[in-house]
């Protein structure tokens, strides 16, 4: 029995290939202690000038990624089958001239993106919730919007084990066939390569949700389950490549400061979202806003007749705000779990490249520009100010590139290093 997988190449065509259905194995939760060293050990993995010479196409004909939505191809609050194609993992496997066979999605997608400006609001219609014809659950990128490491070994559609927030329940059908985990689909595909990217959703969830059950666990908690990932990754594949979640907060989220400062010196603004500013200061100014969901908000209270006064107290909502005590402790959390993958990565003798750089090259927050740029986070943050933008992409696909050449000398073919981001 053939099926087929939507390829969309570098010129946008589309053409069609075979692919199978693969088997899944469950997962058991084992925790672990906590470890937290930065030395480097040579890698186990043994290269050869062939496998240089071949720029890793072999290795890559049998490549997963496993992650979250910074694997899936999220992209301005949505994904379609063109942000699929152009996710990090599908750009780092065409480095190595091999297309990835992904879940796309039926082209109306049914999670559109939003389009520029945001000063529109411009929402494409939704189709059926539903793969694009002939694709074949589980494909080669098994990574989720909304995945954390608890939803990576226990998660099952129709069971998502208290991951219910953040559309993981209606994405994760679009990916995984019934019954089957995250990390349960990896051996029934196969593998020679991994790519394993965790850490994201945790920081995002708790920056969105700071008061929700759903922060980072314990250190040790955390570590435990995401060592569990490693080890059944590590019974099928040779090479594998981690990713650091990065430490400073996506540039979707301002101090509040900076965004009512904005507002004074900026009426048309006011006017546009027909609000007027609260006696100033709020009491709320050691707070970070996560401005796409705070403007909507505001634009849903402007329809309405005669000025709607800007409540402080909304700035306290916690779908849309973080207190600055809250995030420094979401960054020590996040500081440990950054230690402890730097440190497996060199125990195992693993690559990894760091998702930070993608946050730190995004310009200073401008409201005008959010408003009306079609790039209002810089080249590489798309609209939702979390996610990337095609470039973005593109940026980590190099940097996993590098990485995976340092640490196994595959001699793929990239552009000039960028050391911060590859080690």
């Amino acid at each position: 029995m053939r099926s087929a997988h939507l390829h969309v190449s570098a010129d946008m065509r589309i053409r069609w290939g075979p692919y199978a259905m693969r088997a899944a194995l469950p997962m058991l939760v084992v925790f672990a202690t906590l470890a937290c060293t930065d030395s480097t050990s040579p890698s186990a993995f043994s290269s050869s000038a062939s496998l240089s010479r071949s720029e890793g196409r072999g290795l890559f004909q049998r490549y997963v990624a496993l992650g979250s939505g910074m694997s899936m191809g999220w992209q301005s609050d949505g994904v379609t089958a063109e942000s699929q194609s152009d996710s990090w993992p599908a750009q780092l496997a065409r480095i190595a001239h091999r297309e990835l066979d992904q879940p796309y999605l039926a082209s109306p997608s049914c999670l559109p993106p939003q389009a520029p400006p945001f000063v529109t609001f411009n929402w494409a219609v939704a189709g059926p919730c539903a793969n694009a014809p002939g694709v074949t659950l589980p494909t080669q990128n098994l990574a989720i919007k909304g995945a954390t490491v608890s939803s990576a070994l226990l998660a099952t559609v129709g069971a998502a084990v208290g991951d219910s927030g953040f559309g993981f329940p209606r994405v994760m059908p679009l990916v995984l066939p019934a019954g089957v985990t995250q990390v349960g689909a990896v051996a029934g595909l196969k593998p020679k390569i991994v790519s394993v990217e965790y850490g994201t959703s945790e920081i995002v969830r708790s920056l969105a949700s700071p008061g929700s059950p759903r922060l980072i666990p314990s250190a040790t908690a955390w570590s435990a389950l995401y060592d569990q990932i490693l080890d059944e990754v590590s019974k099928s594949a040779d090479v594998v490549v981690l990713t650091l979640p990065p430490r400073v907060p996506p540039p979707g989220f301002v101090d509040v400061s900076i965004l009512m400062q904005a507002f004074t010196r900026s009426p048309e603004l006011l006017a546009q979202f027909n609000v007027t500013l609260p006696p100033w200061p709020c009491e709320v100014l050691s707070r970070l806003i996560y401005v796409p969901q705070y403007v909507r908000f505001l634009a849903a209270h402007a329809q309405g007749e005669g000025p709607v006064p800007l409540v402080c107290a909304d700035l306290f909502r916690s779908d849309f705000s973080i207190n600055y005590d809250t995030y420094l402790e979401l960054r020590s959390a996040v500081e440990a779990m950054r230690a402890h993958i730097r440190s497996e990565a060199d125990r195992r003798g693993f690559a990894y490249f760091d998702l930070e750089p993608l946050y730190t090259s995004s310009p200073s927050f401008d409201l005008a520009r959010f408003l009306s740029s079609t790039e209002p986070f810089g080249a590489y943050v798309s609209l939702d100010g979390i996610y990337p933008t095609a470039a973005g992409n593109a940026l980590l696909a190099e940097a996993a590139a590098r990485a995976l050449n340092e640490r196994y000398d595959l001699g793929l073919q990239v552009s000039a290093p960028a050391a911060s981001l590859a080690r």
